[in-house]
């Protein structure tokens, strides 16, 4: 009997530490690997964010408690974590895009540092990749891409 329970436990431990966090409060649509989701965001107002930086990590002490749409350009959002290795092998394709794409604007997200930015876009599996237009209508996808892949889902 102990060994069943011991067996549970440590089923329980891997579905944690491999991101298998459902919160039922917040159900959001489910969103298969390597599908785009087309939502529209609720209103929000815009943000301006620094130009020609590359990717900027998001913190909530840096920026406002909502990730805000720029009022010109696309924000282009990896929500991640450090313990993802799917999210380690897309960021250097998500930096390279940065830098040779300046008409939109990158920001990284850490989902364990920022729950509520991965809420405001039904984050439930990493990584995710966001683009959140002027007008706050966003398009997602789920997975990791490749450069290609990642050029295509964005259309640059």
């Amino acid at each position: 009997m102990k060994a069943i329970y011991l067996c549970m436990a440590a089923a329980a431990m891997m579905m944690t530490a491999c991101g298998n966090k459902a919160n039922t409060e917040t159900a959001a649509e489910t969103v298969e690997e390597g599908v785009e989701n087309i939502v529209e965001t609720p209103e929000i107002t815009e943000a301006n964010y620094e130009r020609g930086t590359g990717v900027i990590v998001y913190t909530p002490a840096q920026f406002p408690t909502q990730v805000q749409p720029d009022p010109e350009l696309p924000v282009v959002i990896d929500f991640n974590a450090t313990w993802c290795g799917p999210c380690k092998r897309f960021e250097p394709v998500f930096e390279a895009s940065a830098k040779a794409h300046p008409e939109a604007i990158y920001l990284s997200v850490d989902v364990d540092d920022n729950p509520k930015a991965a809420d405001q876009f039904g984050v439930r599996t990493i990584p995710m990749v966001v683009v959140l237009m002027p007008d706050g209508t966003t398009r997602s996808r789920v997975g990791a891409m490749d450069e290609a892949e990642f050029a295509e889902f964005l259309g640059f």
